[in-house]
């Protein structure tokens, strides 16, 4: 009786809208920000060419979980112990 009634258009939760938002894959598997159907439309596929983008550019395909895991496993600092200790001689 006193819960929030919405009128219109539904409410949304976060995980839905995160559903919502999320690319799929192309035909290869491969999750791209502008899809290769964007690239094989005339108008759009040839502006996004003259502003310097190609489908197969880096920049277009996303990341997934285990490029960041890769990433951050290159970037990863040996640990303390096996670095030189300072002298305390003075």
């Amino acid at each position: 009786m006193f819960g929030r009634r919405t009128f219109g258009k539904q409410k949304h939760s976060f995980a839905d809208l995160k559903k919502m938002m999320r690319p799929t894959p192309d035909s290869d598997g491969v999750t791209r920000v502008f899809s290769k159907e964007l690239w094989n439309d005339p108008k759009i596929g040839s502006m996004l060419r003259e502003l310097g983008f190609a489908p197969d550019d880096q920049r277009n395909i996303m990341r997934t979980a285990d490029d960041y895991i890769a990433l951050f496993a290159a970037a990863r600092v040996p640990a303390f112990s096996s670095a030189p200790k300072p002298s305390t001689a003075r």
